[in-house]
């Protein structure tokens, strides 16, 4: 993908750049500049994109990317091949040029001879007549040189500057400086837009036989007087006393700060299309020859179908080259990972590292902003006094995890069902994935509705589906009933997975987890045969670390049955640590998770010796299957947040008794997680493996 223009339309390739750098990891992109040519590259998708300096879009006395300040501009008349030398072979190109033209009524046009000339063969003609001249031979070499099968051309109109205050009602010496609101006037449009230039651009481009897609962004952008640098920006050279009393002289009413305006012309740049058909020939082409150069049949995809072309110009650019990826990788058979969009840095363990503090992007959501959290995992709705625990954020040794993007799971998630199934833990980590998502869906698209043991969030917008499914103990067992599941005696039935797994059946993100309810005793009942309502039960009792392996068995053989692995993805999220017993990290011998607000420190810190047990079986029967599930490996990390738990802060299942009350340690709860908290940390070590495997 490539820029061409001046600073201006730098200003977009570096917004473009920001959009999407933000969800590579910072080992995998890399930017250089030689010259004329800036690149950015995405090293895992063999992807860059580009500006080039061509302020007159032809060769012209300014041509030095750096030192090009020059009063007497001219420019060489139809010599645009020494720029498009370097425009061949981009897939998407982004033209602009207008401002540099617009220093008077005449322009000079080189005939022959150099620029560094004494006396140059010169003639002057009147700037629009100039400008058509460049549009013109701009159109002849995209004709020439561009297949409309392969590569998409835009051309981005002019960008307003704000110098004349007077235009919008302010002061005959005002300009943008200090201008902090829009133009509220929707007819306004500023002298230094010329109409008739935008008239003649608009004409010239049309009668290209290559399509070039006009990105007017000029009347929108024409009431952002606030959006200018103004003064705020590194100047080119230091500034006199009289300018420094004066900042009226040197406000920069030309340029935009970033983040801000050239981002929705960004925007802009991947919605245009779509607003005016759905698709066409030479979009299909275009995607086609995007196929190819992944190695990826296009029919796998059903390149054809309208919709699909729809959805790939359509989704804001930050997430764009992520989504072409994922379809590319979740299309293909070959040795592919459903959804996967890239690779885990090499070497890099996400599961170990360090709890860093971070207030500028924790929490992730807001408890507050949130409908779809229960009132057992409010704590500060349920009066918290402490927000420590919100702040921090998981940081893996020696490199990092990649920002959470609600757009592009969601993209991935059109027309498919992603599916938590387990306990109440689960439901938390599933109540996590709901906050991070629906911020960035509208109110009327989106519900929730529970069925039985199903609750079914739909973003109706994607047809996608995000669902969680209770079975605490993964087989048939008598503690099925969401509602009515606190049963002292806990039984499953021998081998039963079938009744459960039906509803999985359909599902393409399958997160699975099960644990706490095995390990309540140190033997568990089997039940072999008859009803869990018969009053003499065929049961068999066996250790429970053996009923929790057979249960992990019969998941992993359903899924090595029933589960097509290039189109399903399969997790197990581990053990949740408990906190309940604070001595097992330095605390009081009766003490608990109640009142703690900093985590264990201790990075050798691994709870008790029982917990290994645990882990131990879960690796014995699911770490040699990586293939056909994913571990998430949570345990570890969590175990340092004793801080993270609902504690006392919570909806409480029944009254309490004046002893509990007297006692905060008897009723803390030190099992489940405040949210927003530590269970998003979870969603994002999910959505890491997700795409990058």
């Amino acid at each position: 993908m490539m820029f061409v223009g001046d600073s201006v339309n730098r200003g977009q390739f570096v917004s473009m750049v920001c959009l999407l750098h933000r969800i590579i990891p910072p080992n995998a992109k890399s930017i250089q500049e030689s010259g004329s040519l800036t690149v950015f590259t995405a090293k895992e998708y063999n992807a860059t994109v580009e500006f080039y300096w061509a302020p007159f879009l032809l060769e012209s006395n300014s041509d030095d990317a750096v030192v090009h300040k020059i009063k007497d501009r001219v420019v060489r008349k139809g010599s645009i091949n020494k720029h498009g030398t370097f425009w061949k072979g981009a897939d998407v190109i982004v033209f602009d040029t207008y401002l540099w033209w617009m220093s008077g009524n005449d322009f000079k046009i080189l005939q022959s001879g150099s620029f560094e000339d004494k006396e140059k063969d010169v003639v002057m003609v009147s700037t629009e007549e100039a400008y058509s001249m460049a549009l013109k031979t701009l159109v002849r070499w995209v004709n020439q040189n561009m297949d409309p099968n392969q590569t998409r051309v835009f051309f981005t109109s002019m960008s307003p500057s704000h110098q004349k205050g007077i235009e919008w009602g302010g002061g005959p010496r005002e300009n943008c400086y200090n201008q902090t609101t829009p133009i509220e006037d929707p007819k306004y449009w500023g002298s230094e837009c010329k109409r008739n230039i935008m008239r003649v651009t608009g004409e010239i481009l049309g009668e290209s036989s290559v399509p070039i897609t006009f990105l007017n962004i000029t009347q929108l952008s024409s009431y952002r007087k606030d959006a200018h640098t103004s003064i705020y920006k590194q100047q080119w050279s230091p500034l006199t006393p009289e300018q420094l009393a004066d900042p009226l002289s040197y406000a920069d009413c030309v340029h935009w700060c970033l983040p801000g305006l050239p981002d929705t012309w960004n925007e802009l740049l991947g919605k245009k299309e779509c607003k005016k058909q759905k698709a066409n020939d030479g979009v299909v082409s275009f995607f086609i020859h995007l196929l190819h150069k992944t190695s990826v049949s296009p029919i796998s995809l059903g390149i054809a179908s309208h919709g699909f072309v729809h959805f790939l110009l359509c989704p804001f650019l930050v997430t764009f080259i992520h989504i072409v990826h994922l379809f590319l990788a979740a299309s293909s058979t070959k040795g592919r990972v459903p959804f996967a969009i890239g690779r885990g840095e090499e070497g890099c363990d996400v599961y170990t590292g360090r709890w860093v503090r971070d207030e500028e992007s924790r929490p992730l959501y807001e408890e507050s902003d949130c409908p779809y959290l229960l009132p057992q995992q409010t704590c500060a709705a349920h009066g918290r006094p402490d927000k420590d625990y919100l702040y921090w954020k998981w940081k893996p040794h020696g490199c990092s995890l990649p920002s959470f993007n609600a757009t592009l799971m969601l993209e991935a998630l059109r027309g498919k069902r992603m599916m938590f199934a387990g306990d109440s833990l689960s439901r938390g980590h599933y109540s996590s994935m709901l906050c991070l998502l629906q911020k960035t869906i509208p109110h009327n698209a989106k519900s929730l509705e529970q069925v039985g043991q199903k609750t079914v969030f739909t973003a109706k917008e994607y047809n996608a589906t995000i669902e969680f499914y209770w079975m605490p103990l993964l087989l048939e067992s008598n503690a099925d009933n969401p509602g009515k599941h606190r049963v002292d005696d806990r039984i499953v039935r021998v081998g039963s997975i079938h009744k459960h797994a039906q509803h999985w059946k359909g599902v393409h993100i399958l997160v699975l987890h099960s644990y706490l309810w095995w390990f309540k005793d140190e033997y568990f009942k089997i039940l072999k045969g008859g009803s869990f309502e018969d009053e003499v039960k065929d049961v068999e009792e066996v250790l429970s670390k053996d009923a929790y392996r057979m249960g992990l068995q019969s998941m992993l053989e359903w899924v090595k049955k029933n589960v097509d692995l290039t189109e399903t993805r399969v997790f197990f999220t581990g053990m949740s640590p408990t906190h309940g017993r604070s001595v097992e990290w330095g605390g009081e011998r009766n003490g608990s998770c109640y009142n703690e607000t900093s985590m264990v420190h201790d990075l050798n810190y691994e709870g008790p010796k029982s917990w290994k047990k645990t882990v131990r079986v879960i690796d014995e029967v699911l770490v040699s299957e990586s293939r056909i599930i994913t571990y998430l490996n949570i345990t570890k990390l969590t175990t340092y947040r004793k801080d993270g738990h609902t504690s006392i802060y919570k909806k409480q299942w029944g009254p309490l008794s004046q002893e509990q009350l007297a006692n905060p340690v008897s009723y803390a709860d030190c099992i489940h997680w405040c949210l927003p908290g530590v269970q998003d940390t979870w969603s994002e070590l999910l959505f890491t493996k997700l795409f990058y495997p």
